[in-house]
């Protein structure tokens, strides 16, 4: 069974470097049915002028970078930051490698942004703030250092995202969701933007369109391990592959999965 843990300890644990995030992303790129994938869909509403300046808070092991990096202006600069140094220097080494020029590093609490007012042309939240103790102060720091004008892309997902998912894992072991809480209670498609709404000018929420179909069992057993903290050389683990095996046996081989993710855009008043 996953361990009694803090939400915040629970955190630290999940997001301590990309083993999670990995096998939560690889499901989605591999069996979305969105060939326009995710990651190009969000960074198709980076709008930033000419030498524009961005920052990305929660960036992970910067996959949003790496995937799109084509696309990256050289003139740009981008900082990218997370409460993790093992994901931000993850992030560093994989930027390093595709020689990526303009970015810079730096591990920061969203809630106390040690950056200046008026400062960036965007602000980046991909899947990160409904994770923030104290939200509306991480939404003030923000919106803080948007320069008048500029936009805070927040993306997340909706109540019902991978509902068949935890689902399952309700009928293997419903203790293993005891500590999932985060999303349900937090920001999400249906609460984000009366969060928003007090500290920008303008807030609208757009959808990505997309869902899964899962043909393999392996990376379903991976994604519900990084999702419930279960140890990979768990005990439970043969019986969870049974188990997993035994509903793929039932759903013919493709098990198909309910998305909801998209993105809250909201712009900072000019004056």
């Amino acid at each position: 069974m996953a361990e009694s843990l803090s939400q915040s300890e629970l955190i630290k644990k999940q997001y301590r470097d990309s083993t999670n995030l990995r096998a939560r992303g690889d499901l989605h790129q591999q069996f979305g049915t969105n060939k326009h994938g995710w990651f190009d869909w969000v960074f198709d509403r980076i709008v930033v002028p000419n030498n524009g300046r961005i920052l990305e808070v929660g960036c992970g092991h910067g996959l949003l970078w790496q995937k799109c990096i084509a696309r990256v202006d050289p003139a740009w600069t981008i900082v990218l930051s997370d409460l993790s140094a093992g994901m931000l220097d993850e992030a560093c080494h994989a930027l390093d490698k595709l020689n990526a020029t303009g970015f810079k590093f730096e591990i920061i609490d969203a809630q106390n942004i040690p950056l200046e007012d008026n400062t960036y042309d965007t602000v980046i939240a991909n899947h990160c703030l409904y994770h923030v103790p104290d939200r509306p102060r991480a939404i003030s720091e923000l919106q803080r250092v948007l320069k008048p004008g500029g936009r805070l892309l927040a993306t997340t997902v909706g109540e019902g995202h991978m509902a068949e998912i935890r689902d399952l894992i309700y009928q293997f072991d419903p203790r293993l969701l005891e500590q999932d809480k985060n999303v349900q209670t937090g920001f999400t498609l249906q609460t984000g933007k009366s969060e928003l709404d007090a500290l920008f000018d303008t807030v609208h929420l757009e959808q990505y369109n997309n869902s899964l179909v899962i043909t393999e069992i392996n990376p379903l057993i991976e994604y519900v391990c990084s999702y419930v903290n279960m140890d990979i050389m768990s005990p439970q683990l043969d019986r969870l592959h049974s188990f997993l095996s035994n509903e793929f046996q039932q759903m013919n081989g493709e098990f198909p999965i309910t998305t909801q993710s998209g993105m809250f855009v909201a712009t900072k008043a000019k004056s």
